[in-house]
């Protein structure tokens, strides 16, 4: 059997991932769904934010929302868009975003968090955060700490800046889970989710097993 594809939730609906924005019923109230994932609940913006089109952002106290497959199956998470808005008149390191990745209910190191102005590299070895070319809401914007001290948005977190993140060498493998927040001040958007399913051989795979082994203890009362 050929390997699954990877699959991006950009929310764009019809003219990107095909889902569908829906206003109650998912996990946490309203969810979008999307081929076989669906992202709840589902705070959509239209924006140049965002990376393109559309994209979530927090839906309140800090909550921006949950990526799970439809069927509650693992998947393979390979990474993300992120944006911060602005600092809301706090400390640049009150104003970060956080992804955490879980397995049957169990969390899975490592986490990835980042703060306006922390370096690009601060995320490593687990995760690789690259500027986003062509994903500013306002490409002429000058990034400043909280110090008032100008710094270059492909080496620091810059607000109103896009960031693609990729999850190295495996780390959130065989996941069923990937929870977003952020600080209620940042304004975080969130983009072009990727992930890959357990393949459905695998599933049939462990079901097999399963009858195979019910059929053997079947045969050895019978004998």
């Amino acid at each position: 059997a050929s390997a699954a594809s990877v699959f991006v939730m950009d929310f764009d609906g019809a003219s990107g991932d095909g889902g569908t924005q829906h206003s109650s019923g998912g996990p946490n109230g309203s969810y979008y769904e999307a081929g076989d994932y669906i992202f709840s609940p589902s705070n959509l913006q239209s924006s140049l934010q965002c990376y393109d089109g559309n994209c979530v952002q927090e839906f309140q106290n800090g909550a921006i929302g949950e990526f799970t497959r439809s069927d509650g199956g693992d998947f393979d998470f390979l990474g993300f868009y992120f944006s911060l808005q602005g600092r809301g008149g706090t400390d640049d390191d009150l104003n970060f975003v956080t992804v955490e990745a879980e397995k049957d209910g169990t969390g899975i190191v490592p986490i990835f968090q980042i703060a306006l102005a922390d370096l690009l590299t601060s995320t490593l070895p687990y995760f690789d955060v690259v500027w986003a070319d062509g994903g500013d809401g306002d490409p002429n914007a000058v990034c400043k700490d909280d110090q008032n001290v100008t710094f270059d948005k492909t080496v620091r977190v810059c607000n109103q800046k896009g960031y693609f993140v990729s999850v190295l060498d495996g780390a959130w493998n065989g996941v069923d889970l990937v929870r977003f927040t952020s600080s209620s001040t940042a304004q975080t958007r969130i983009d072009n989710l990727s992930a890959i399913p357990l393949p459905a051989a695998a599933w049939f795979l462990i079901a097999g097993l399963g009858a195979l082994g019910g059929l053997t203890r079947r045969s050895g009362k019978a004998i």
